[in-house]
């Protein structure tokens, strides 16, 4: 699972080149609700997030259209987590703090530090079962470039950047864009730098003032079971519950299972979809009550309940309070 942040200006690069109705069928295509474009909190499958960057490229048209989104993301589309990291003193402080806390943001894959003598690289490893994504590997490349640059300068180039994806007829577009010696079909995507800038400090010194923590980081992307497999299903759910779609089908095809291979995992942990699914449900319908001003009706609507007693009944049967009463007695509690 990945957070929708990586997302990045995706939505309104393609948007601005293609239209709105080839951006909306790249999020059908995928089953990726339109709605994460505003909720960008909400986690989904990373062979996903790798689908929506093929095919809007595909799209637009453009081969580096990856490397462009990579390129102008903001450091605040990755929130805290950037923060903390960009607080290490050192560049080898820094991406040690992103190796050790990256699973925050994107589950199975991996960010590390490799040194090899004079030289040293940062690297990127999907996860084994991902979907080949060279667009999406393209955006990785311009976001860390400009988060190398807090240490190393803002015309700061890699030595030469590893791909993890073979090259393709229209690579040399790609090679002329990224500016560094480019080699394809590697094991990961590495940018490599000189070991000695390891020790270079930041350009902009983080303040003293308030430091991050890394429990801070987990409480804000709420991903404190990174690899808890119920955990990720129960993300899916979330997700796909924005386009008021709950059925197994479409949960089981973004796990990369079966229907029945699903239930298997499931009953491994003591649990059936239908009670995963009312779970996630109802704490979303917890949490619609307290930080919405949807009505309860408007609520039932958008989880699926035919009627507004059908939800009142699952509600209070969840949570021993009817929706109205659990709205109440949280806005008494915040006003405390």
């Amino acid at each position: 699972m990945t957070k929708a942040t990586g997302l990045g200006p995706l939505p309104v690069l393609l948007e601005k080149r293609a239209g709105f109705g080839p951006l909306r069928k790249v999020f059908e295509a995928n089953a990726v609700p339109l709605g994460v474009i505003e909720d960008r909190q909400t986690a989904i499958p990373l062979r996903s997030m790798c689908g929506l960057f093929d095919m809007a490229a595909l799209s637009a048209g453009d081969r580096c259209f990856g490397l462009d989104v990579g390129q102008n993301m903001s450091p605040k589309e990755f929130g805290l987590w950037l923060q903390y990291c960009a607080q290490g003193r050192t560049l080898s402080e820094a991406l040690q703090r992103a190796s050790r806390t990256s699973n925050s943001q994107q589950t199975g894959s991996r960010l590390f530090l490799h040194q090899q003598g004079e030289r040293s690289a940062w690297c990127y490893k999907r996860p084994p079962d991902s979907a080949f994504g060279p667009h999406h590997t393209d955006h990785l490349v311009g976001a860390m470039t400009r988060f190398l640059r807090h240490y190393l300068g803002a015309a700061w180039q890699p030595i030469r950047i590893d791909l993890d994806y073979p090259k393709d007829p229209d690579a040399s577009r790609l090679a002329a864009a990224l500016e560094s010696p480019a080699f394809f079909a590697q094991p990961c995507l590495a940018l490599w730098f000189n070991t000695s800038s390891l020790c270079n400090a930041s350009i902009a010194p983080p303040q003293a003032r308030n430091p991050l923590t890394y429990e801070m980081i987990a409480a804000s992307t709420h991903n404190d079971k990174p690899n808890d497999p119920i955990a990720s299903i129960q993300q899916i759910i979330t997700m796909r519950l924005l386009d008021n779609l709950s059925d197994i089908d479409g949960v089981a095809q973004h796990c990369g299972l079966g229907v029945q291979g699903l239930q298997r995992l499931l009953r491994k942990h003591g649990l059936t979809y239908r009670q995963l699914r009312n779970q996630v449900i109802m704490t979303r319908a917890q949490n619609l009550l307290i930080e919405s001003h949807l009505s309860v009706t408007q609520i039932a609507v958008s989880l699926g309940y035919s009627d507004h007693a059908n939800f009142t009944r699952a509600f209070r049967k969840h949570s021993q309070l009817s929706p109205s009463q659990y709205r109440r007695q949280n806005d008494l509690d915040l006003c405390l």
